[in-house]
């Protein structure tokens, strides 16, 4: 779930990425071919550091850190919200929801989701954090 998913990141030191950009956009949409192993750490730049954790599930969805508050999108790392990559329609009246959880597919882009999917879990860490095993 959504919240699972927010409690793992925190859990790590992180947070459920925010994408801010194209570039981190298809940075995350092209990294799926690594989810065969559990958990991975990708260098993704000098300020970033992405854990993705691999969830039960048979499609390339992921849970990112998008969620709609008051009428407004908010990253719960507290990026801006400047950049979206909406699928066709979306979002729609479901992720338009207090609280509402947004979903990464990478072959449609984001969409609200219920909170009860399984999907793959992207955590954003700051590089300034360390990693211990």
């Amino acid at each position: 779930t959504h919240e699972e998913a927010t409690e793992k990141c925190l859990y790590y030191g992180g947070h459920l990425t925010s994408i801010t950009s194209l570039d981190e956009q298809l940075f995350l949409n092209s990294n799926y071919s690594l989810l065969h192993v559990w958990p991975i750490i990708v260098n993704y730049n000098i300020s970033y550091l992405i854990k993705i954790f691999l969830e039960l599930t048979e499609k390339k969805i992921t849970w990112i850190g998008l969620v709609y508050v008051s009428k407004f999108w908010f990253w719960m790392d507290n990026e801006r919200y400047n950049y979206t990559h909406w699928a066709n329609g979306e979002p729609n009246q479901r992720a338009l929801k207090p609280g509402a959880s947004v979903i990464n597919d990478p072959n449609t882009g984001w969409y609200g989701a219920s909170d009860s999917i399984c999907a793959y879990i992207a955590c954003k860490y700051s590089t300034s954090m360390i990693i211990k095993d």
